[in-house]
């Protein structure tokens, strides 16, 4: 569990100081160990495959998930930016599929810092609205 937090949190980490609304809705300011569950990112590897990465795992979206292996159905956009359930289960199907190596983060040993922090999980990252479901 603390790598799966250490890779969350090094996937879609906030700024120290950005505010943003925990899972229960409650707003607070991030000390630098926040997640925010509707991080997107690489919107600068967007192609007719591949759509940008959503939530704390950063799970990479596939325009046409069905038409790949059995646990890339779980790489959707919708779903994925909208239930912090769905994207721990897709998180948990692509590590069973790939191993932790499936996040650059991990490789690189950018998680190490995060292992064993508490982190705090919240809605409304700045960017979240940034690509087309």
């Amino acid at each position: 569990m603390d790598t799966a937090l250490g890779v969350c949190w090094a996937e879609a980490k906030a700024a120290a100081g950005t505010v943003g609304t925990t899972s229960t809705g409650e707003r607070v300011t991030s000390d630098g160990t926040a997640v925010f569950a509707d991080a997107v990112g690489d919107l600068d590897l967007l192609s007719p495959k591949y759509g940008p990465s959503i939530g704390p795992f950063q799970v990479r979206v596939l325009r046409d998930p069905d038409a790949f292996a059995e646990f890339d159905r779980w790489r959707r956009a919708f779903p994925l930016a909208h239930s912090v359930h769905y994207v721990a289960r897709a998180g948990l199907e692509v590590w069973r599929a790939l191993g932790w190596d499936a996040w650059a983060t991990f490789r690189n040993n950018h998680h190490a810092s995060a292992v064993g922090r508490d982190t705090v999980l919240l809605w409304g990252h700045p960017k979240a609205g940034r690509w087309d479901a």
